[in-house]
Order: structure tokens, then sequence, then C-alpha cells
């Protein structure tokens, strides 16, 4: 059997954060989880104009070098943390934890209410997945336990009391600790880090070994494919500066990427206008920055790849039951859309979360058939301004991601 071939088995992709744009990264790489990776190395391409005796063409040359790569993956917590943060120009960063409380849980109402301080002065927010611990005798169901928050007033915190969410009743107990899981990223009012990442495909086999180092990449769309049946996908459409090619893996110390089961949208909730609910069979989101990487006199790169207002669209497939999404359409009626994604049926499964506040339905398309009856929606979210930030309920961004292993 020849081994003068690469095997894409074989094949190893690493991704570092840049210092400096367009210049290999000596940070940290993180190895990747991947179902397809492609990068290629693309050039502007012209001809001489020039109209001959000979009637033929004399001269070409190759202009610019931009790169292009495509990543497509099964979602899983931590493994695309990076990816994320360059879309929403944020870094992932560690959620609110608060010791020393005294709260008592009830499970009739669904609520954790403190005795003293604020949840809103302490930076809790809609949307976040938060756990407890420190809970004793009668209440230790409450500890380790992932919980959504549904609403916040400065003392209440009222959450999903719906299984594995179960709330257990207990007098108030004192010395909890209240912690959001993991860590969050969501695009920032300002302070925005535009990131670049450098990455490579390593490829060790074939007749020699070779590095293909994408350098200068950023983000310019991300799409979640979220089915009802089957593993939540990710695909991310990146552009960069250059590429360089040798045969010495740049990041032979790269951390191994997790073991974290992929996620489903089976094992998760979907809450949409207020509630959880039970009707969507498929969702699709698309959270997008175009780019523009312009030329320059006498340089075969671009100097730098200039990045653009960040949207959040996409699809929501439902079965048809009434004409409330339809009035929520005709209305132009804002509702939250909030899905959480769970690696399992666990009480603490790991899990990601895309919490947006401001929805609007966008358009409204039926089906026909002698089965079931559905309808597709097309959504566009908007930045959450009024009442939102720091001290409030909500966080001020349009999108807001949460991650248990980030």
């Amino acid at each position: 059997m020849s081994g003068s071939y690469k095997k894409g088995v074989n094949k190893v992709i690493a991704i570092a954060k840049e210092t400096t744009f367009g210049t290999l990264s000596a940070a940290t790489a993180q190895q990747l989880r991947r179902v397809n990776f492609v990068m290629n190395l693309n050039k502007d391409a012209y001809q001489s104009q020039e109209i001959l005796p000979s009637q033929q063409v004399r001269d070409g040359r190759h202009g610019v070098r931009r790169v292009t790569a495509n990543m497509n993956g099964q979602w899983s917590p931590g493994s695309y943390v990076a990816f994320f943060e360059n879309m929403l120009r944020k870094p992932f960063a560690a959620g609110v934890s608060v010791s020393s409380l005294s709260i008592t849980p009830n499970g009739t109402a669904g609520t954790f209410t403190r005795a003293s301080g604020s949840w809103l002065t302490d930076g809790f927010k809609v949307g976040d997945v938060v756990r407890f611990s420190g809970f004793i005798s009668g209440g230790v169901d409450n500890n380790a336990r992932n919980f959504r928050i549904k609403d916040l007033d400065a003392t209440v915190m009222t959450v999903y009391n719906v299984a594995p969410e179960n709330v257990t009743t207990v007098a108030q107990q004192t010395s909890i600790t209240c912690s959001v899981v993991g860590k969050k990223s969501f695009v920032p009012v300002s302070g925005h880090e535009f990131m670049s990442h450098s990455i490579e495909e390593w490829m060790p086999d074939g007749a020699t070994a070779t590095s293909n180092r994408g350098l200068g990449m950023t983000m310019q769309a991300a799409r979640l494919n979220l089915p009802a049946t089957g593993f939540a996908t990710v695909d991310f459409q990146m552009v960069g500066q250059d590429m360089a090619f040798t045969a010495t893996q740049a990041y032979p110390a790269a951390t191994a990427p997790n073991s974290a089961n992929s996620l489903a949208a089976v094992n998760g909730r979907v809450r949409f206008n207020g509630a959880d609910v039970a009707y969507i069979t498929g969702a699709q989101i698309t959270i997008a920055a175009p780019v523009d990487a312009p030329p320059v006199v006498g340089s075969n790169i671009v100097p730098e790849v200039f990045a653009g207002v960040i949207t959040a669209q996409g699809q929501l497939n439902a079965l048809l039951k009434d004409n409330s999404l339809l009035t929520l359409f005709d209305q132009e009626t804002e509702v939250d859309l909030h899905l959480w994604l769970t690696t399992g049926s666990t009480a603490n499964a790991d899990f990601a979360t895309i919490v947006m506040n401001r929805v609007k339905m966008m358009s409204n398309q039926r089906n026909d058939g002698d089965r079931s009856l559905m309808q597709m929606l097309s959504f566009q979210a908007f930045e959450h301004v009024t009442g939102a930030g720091s001290g409030t309920k909500y966080d001020a961004s349009t999108i807001i991601m949460q991650d248990s292993l980030a």
C-alpha cells in the first residue's frame, strides 16, 4: 500500500489568536474537532489586453493573494470558542459568581429569593444558566443543577421549573453560592476587539510533511443548524491575508480537542415569546460580519481585513397549530428566542446557549400536504438597548452565547 499521499484522517487543524495581524501566532494553539475543513490560497489573475499582430495573448500575471477557509463541525461545548469570539468581537469571560448568600428556594413558583443584595447589581441576566452550591439537608437537590433564568428582579430569580431544572422547596439557608456556568460572550456596545487568528493545516503523512498556515484569518459568517433530530452543526466561513507553506509543524504542542459529547436539540429547550415551546421542528441561525480586503499599490497582500456590522438572522420551521405565529409576523411583534442545547439529559449536563431578546419575524410561509402542515418563518435579531445593560436584567446585545466548557 502506497504511503505517498495525504490522508484526511491524519490531518490536524489548530488555531491560535494572533497578537499582530498576519503574523504567525506564538500563543498556545487549540486543536479543532471537525467534520470538514478546507483552506485555499487564492490570487487575483489578469491577462494582457493588448491586441497583437500574432493574434495571441502574450502575458498574464498573478495579483493580490487572499486566503479563504470553511470549517464545518458538530457543535460541542468548548470546541469552537475561538471562532465565536472572533465573530462576536468579545472574548469569552467567566460568568458572575456570588457567594455567602441567604436564599429561600420555592419549588412551586420556581424562584430563588435572596435575603439581601441584588441579582441585578451582581450582574445576573435573563437567559443565563446558573448553578447553586452550599444547600444542605432537604435543599441539596438544588446544588449542581442547571437552571435557566426566566426572569429577574433585585431579590427574586425565577427559573424554568421543569425537569431536569426542578426547584426543591426548603426554608431559607445561608452560605449559598450562585454562579453563571462556564463563560459568556456577546456583541458588546463598546470596546469591540477585532481579532485575527493563525490556522494551521498539518498533514504529517505522504511523501513530505506539510504545514499550510492561514495568516490574518477573520470570521465573516457562522451558520448554525439545529435540527429536531440529529446533532447540531456549525459552519464557519473565514477570509485571511496570506498563506505560508513549510514542512515543519507550527503547533506541535497544541492543546488536544476536548471529548465533550456533541450537542443535540432533542436534549435542549427552545424559549420563544416568553415560554418553552415544543412545536419548533428546526432552526437555522446565521451570524454575519461581511468583510472587505482592499488591495493596495506596491504589495501582493492586503494590509488588513476590514469587518463590518454584525447581524444575526435565521429561520424557524414550526408545526402549524393556529395563527399565532402569523399574527406575530403581521403585527411586527418583537419576541425573545433562547436556544439551550445540552450533551445529555442529566441535571448538570454540559451545554451551549444562544440568547436573542429582540427578535422580529420577517416572513411567514406555509406548505400544504395530507399530513402535518408546516410554517417557515425568517427572523432578524436586533440590539437590545432599552432596559438593558449594567444593573438591568438583560444584556445590551443582539446575541449572547454561553458555553459551559469555554
